[in-house]
């Protein structure tokens, strides 16, 4: 736990001196590559990164960023065409339950008719001795 709180203060102290860093021209893309790769996609940083003086000074980083994005993207790409899969396999499992219901019902209706046929054989017969 104490450790916990330790690491805590630690990241907290950090992204602080990141931030300040940010703030200062000299250290803004370092800064803003830094705040990305730890505190996730903020916006403000993504578009430091995209600035012209960025790509020129951390051209690794920015490769390395490109390259998340289009993992990134292609992961959420990935997880609409497993949702939707995934909806598409609920509803055939729907549809099997109801084509299954149906077949009962028609093998039931097939057993009345043939009860009828049967009966309405021996009628026949009947009548006709």
């Amino acid at each position: 736990m104490a450790e916990e709180l330790y690491l805590k203060g630690k990241k907290a102290k950090a992204r602080k001196v990141l931030e300040e860093l940010f703030n200062q021209r000299d250290y803004r893309c370092r800064a803003a590559f830094y705040l990305w790769v730890l505190y996730g996609e903020a916006q403000k940083y993504l578009t430091s990164l995209e600035d012209h003086q960025c790509l020129e000074s951390l051209p690794a980083e920015i490769a390395l960023l490109k390259r998340y994005q289009k993992v990134r993207q292609r992961l959420t790409d990935c997880q609409k065409e497993r949702e939707k899969d995934r909806r598409f396999i609920s509803s055939l499992k729907k549809e099997k339950v109801s084509l299954k219901e149906e077949i009962n019902r028609l093998r039931f209706e097939l057993e009345k008719l043939e009860e009828i046929r049967r009966d309405t054989e021996q009628r026949r017969l009947k009548t006709s001795h």
